[in-house]
């Protein structure tokens, strides 16, 4: 379906940045003359600029590596982070999602007793290796390096298999149109099933995700409990949340 052809094509022009007219019809099995006529609904979505004989996605709209994104907001990340780990109990089993805010929470957490972390990211496996009262359990895949972390076919089935009493979840994008957003397919799953094991589920984000939106939606807010930030939104976006029975959380 037409449709269903656009959004693979959005998502192969952002994971590949730039893509010629060729590279497209290749990929898809379709005449230049039906690109022709997908590219302006390519377009009109703002993600994406015309160059000469192809098609590159704009700045904002692909997914960084994660060196770039962890200098960004450092301090601010470490606040959210450090406000986040103060919401775990001793005997608490956790998932920490993979980003560059939530994987923060580590350190914030050496204290702490009798501590499970679920988690698909390699920097909280490294970091969590410092401290030995933290037990930690590592979900299968193969490792993204954009994103540092791993997925494969079968790492949502593995989590079915454990009870879960929080969930600190990384997130792109967050806004009362897209809810949840974010770039990686790979890791788009694993959010969403996480969202329904958890009792607790926290999303860490600061101000700059606020009123932004990437390529997937992994949640509408369903099964959320609390936004940890650092500054509060505006008051429109505050009560949609409060709305909703969701709490935010200023670090």
């Amino acid at each position: 379906m037409r449709s269903q052809r656009i959004d693979s094509m959005m998502l192969y022009i952002k994971e590949n940045k730039t893509v010629t007219l060729e590279q497209l019809c290749e990929q898809f099995q379709v005449s230049k003359n039906t690109i022709r006529r997908d590219l302006p609904e390519l377009l009109e979505t703002g993600e994406f600029k015309k160059i000469y004989g192809g098609i590159t996605s704009s700045p904002n709209t692909y997914l960084k590596s994660f060196s770039e994104r962890h200098v960004t907001n450092l301090e601010l990340k470490q606040q959210i982070a450090q406000k986040a780990a103060q919401y775990v109990t001793d005997g608490d089993i956790i998932f920490i999602d993979s980003g560059t805010t939530t994987y923060h929470m580590v350190e914030f957490l050496k204290d702490k007793k009798d501590i499970t972390i679920l988690s698909h990211s390699l920097e909280v496996f490294t970091r969590s290796a410092l401290y030995p009262n933290l037990r930690v359990v590592s979900l299968p895949g193969v490792l993204d390096h954009k994103t540092l972390s791993f997925a494969g076919l079968n790492t949502t089935k593995y989590l079915e298999n454990y009870n879960i009493s929080k969930a600190f979840i990384a997130t792109a994008g967050l806004s009362a149109e897209s809810g949840l957003t974010n770039f990686s397919p790979k890791e788009f799953e694993i959010k969403q099933t996480i969202l329904t094991k958890s009792r607790e589920n926290y999303i860490l984000a600061d101000h700059t995700k606020f009123h932004n939106a990437s390529l997937l939606t992994f949640s509408n807010f369903e099964n959320v409990h609390a936004i940890i930030t650092d500054t509060s939104p505006e008051k429109e976006l505050t009560d949609y949340l409060t709305a909703r029975q969701i709490d935010v959380i200023v670090s």
